[in-house]
């Protein structure tokens, strides 16, 4: 499974609708469209405000690759080996951690 088809799935057992994604994130319609259909990637902006906006929402799971999925496939041909992104993985996990803290905090001051 993708990440958005992932994310998508994620609004739809919440039953939240493109037009409430839309509002929430300040997105136009027509952009969480492309983002949960795939036909455009995912801004960092729009995930940080996912996860201001969704505090419950996994993205370690939504951006896994330790499934075999169409986001790892091609791996041998990136020279890719699962200890290179087991490591990645580390590292988006600790600057997700980071950005967490960071609205949290934020939070609290309005």
């Amino acid at each position: 499974m993708t990440h958005n088809e992932k994310m998508r799935l994620y609004f739809k057992n919440r039953d939240i609708s493109q037009k409430e994604i839309s509002k929430k994130t300040g997105q136009a319609p027509a952009m969480i469209s492309r983002y949960l259909s795939g036909a455009s990637s995912f801004s960092s902006d729009f995930i940080a405000i996912l996860i201001r906006e969704f505090p419950d929402i996994d993205l370690n799971y939504i951006f896994s690759v330790k499934e075999n999925n169409e986001a790892n496939e091609p791996n041998e041909l990136y020279g890719l080996t699962n200890e290179i992104i087991d490591k990645e993985m580390e590292i988006i996990q600790d600057k997700l951690a980071i950005v967490r803290k960071y609205l949290a905090q934020n939070r609290h001051k309005k």
